[in-house]
């Protein structure tokens, strides 16, 4: 196994077991959940949520008159006095969440809302991941209309070497630094190619692409060859290159946010880890619903109890001062 395929392992590795954790903490945050659904232990939020109104209800309560003065301090039986003052109702505060009509126009908007935001989400995902992978399948190669780009990976054009004297004499100071993405232009035309040229060419024995500039050129048997060296390497690269195997040549245009956000992009480590987002994401998204149907199925029992609680802050008595 070469060092590139232990590296994407690896990577696999770890981000399989990051994947595992955050399922494990979603299943323990719904487990917990639920213990607090059973143990009453939500009912601050609930009454966040819930309104309040005023209601008269039906006072049964036993009724007892109480004289109180200075000194005196006297409580008669009442419970079954006529007394024109003596109110047969009481009122309470009312808990109810008018969102429980399934016509609630509030719901619906949010409903609406959330549909639309994953609808965007998963767009940008998917395109995300489309990107990658055909780049990864076009030799990290983008192609928008006639524009071609490509990420610069390592640091051989990055800097002037002591060596290559060339880049000062002529006043080539165009060195791409690592991880920049650079514009191309297709080599339509091989004659027009020129020396100190940077250019692109794919390398026979490991097919990818290498970026670096063409340094002298040589004639054999009427065919035209090229020398290419990076501009940070003291040495040529090890093959003479074609007139007709240059397929690029570099436009000038260079930006290095995007190098970095496309070399992540491209990389196997960023399919597996969108991949595995988009997962947690689904799995996280149905515990949330299903949090949020235990959560509604026991609003009308909370409500209840809470309502019931209401009217046991009244007492078995209602004293009637005097």
């Amino acid at each position: 196994m070469n060092q590139e395929a232990l590296k994407i392992l690896l990577s696999f590795i770890l981000i399989t077991i990051i994947f595992i954790i955050i399922v494990l903490i979603i299943l323990e945050n719904y487990s917990s959940f639920k213990e607090k659904i059973k143990t009453n232990k939500l009912d601050k939020r609930y009454k966040k949520e819930l309104q309040v109104r005023k209601k008269d209800i039906l006072d049964t309560r036993y009724r007892s008159y109480k004289f109180v003065n200075n000194n005196i301090n006297v409580t008669l039986d009442a419970s079954n006095h006529n007394n024109p003052y003596d109110s047969k109702y009481t009122t309470i505060n009312e808990y109810f969440y008018p969102s429980l009509d399934k016509n609630n126009k509030n719901s619906k908007a949010r409903k609406i809302t959330k549909i639309i935001f994953s609808v965007i989400f998963y767009i940008i995902v998917i395109c995300l991941l489309a990107l990658g992978i055909y780049t990864k399948a076009n030799n990290d190669l983008l192609t928008f209309g006639n524009k071609t780009y490509i990420t610069i990976t390592t640091g051989s054009m990055s800097e002037i070497n002591e060596y290559n004297d060339y880049l000062v004499s002529n006043n080539l100071t165009n060195q791409i630094p690592a991880k920049t993405l650079i514009g191309l232009d297709k080599v339509t035309d091989p004659s027009s190619l020129e020396v100190y040229d940077i250019a692109v060419y794919k390398d026979q024995e490991s097919n990818k692409l290498i970026v670096h500039r063409i340094i002298s050129e040589s004639y054999i048997d009427g065919e035209r060859y090229f020398t290419f060296r990076g501009d940070a390497n003291p040495v040529s690269d090890y093959y003479l290159v074609s007139e007709e195997d240059v397929l690029y040549t570099f436009d000038g245009f260079m930006n290095k946010p995007l190098g970095y956000f496309f070399t992540y992009m491209t990389s196997y480590q960023s399919i597996i880890s969108i991949i595995y987002i988009v997962l947690a994401l689904n799995i996280l998204e149905s515990y949330d619903k299903k949090k949020d149907k235990l959560y509604y199925d026991n609003l009308e029992n909370v409500i209840s109890r809470l309502n019931q609680e209401e009217i046991n802050k009244l007492g078995n008595i209602k004293y009637i001062e005097i």
